[in-house]
């Protein structure tokens, strides 16, 4: 029985030390799109890092295209399942609509037929045919522009995924600011705030 050849690669680079963790999701997306996440027995120790990789690798583009081809679908993408339900439960709602109010039209149309031309019969069922048709175009358009929300919000959702996760930095206000024997000009400001 011969030996089977193998080759083992180890780490080009290895980083440890504060701070160091908050750049592991840039670092491992610089070796390209796919990336090996090996984390041992608990993948919970991992999590974090598994979490900002599928944040980083999220495409506003394909949300856009997910939320037009099903409503909501784009924020189930974008991990904002709550409006994700409230889209698709708005679209159904205007879709619905237009197909009920089509119906409609449908049946006032065939009981307008029936009714002897010129007859006070017919001139209110074609009142009601006209309705029921604006009705329907006014829920066609409603549901364009939801559509159009819709993508637009899937879009937001993406690229602003992250935005409220770190706090912003903030200056530190109640700093003593000191001259430290230094040349040169300068200035120092001081801000007090008491209620």
């Amino acid at each position: 029985m011969g030996d089977t050849a193998f080759a083992f690669l180890t780490a080009g680079e290895i980083h440890f030390g504060r701070g160091v963790a908050g750049e592991a999701v840039a670092r491992a997306l610089g070796f390209g799109a796919r990336v090996l996440v090996v984390h041992g027995a608990n993948v919970t120790r991992a999590e974090w890092l598994l979490d900002g990789l599928r944040e980083a690798q999220r495409s506003s583009t394909a949300a856009i295209f997910m939320s037009l081809v099903v409503p909501g679908w784009g924020q189930l993408y974008a991990d904002v399942p709550f409006w994700g339900t409230v889209a698709f439960a708005t679209q159904m709602y205007f879709l619905g609509s237009i197909l009920m109010e089509s119906r409609r039209v449908e049946r006032q149309s065939v009981r307008r037929d029936r009714e002897a031309i010129g007859s006070t019969f017919r001139a209110a069922r074609d009142e009601y045919v006209t309705e029921h048709r604006e009705r329907a175009r006014d829920f066609v358009w409603w549901s364009a522009a939801g559509f159009l929300i819709v993508a637009l919000d899937a879009y937001v959702s993406v690229e602003l995924a992250g935005f409220d996760d770190d706090d912003p930095p903030t200056p530190d206000l109640d700093r003593e600011w000191t001259r430290s024997g230094g040349s040169g000009d300068g200035f120092a400001l001081r801000l007090n705030f008491d209620f």
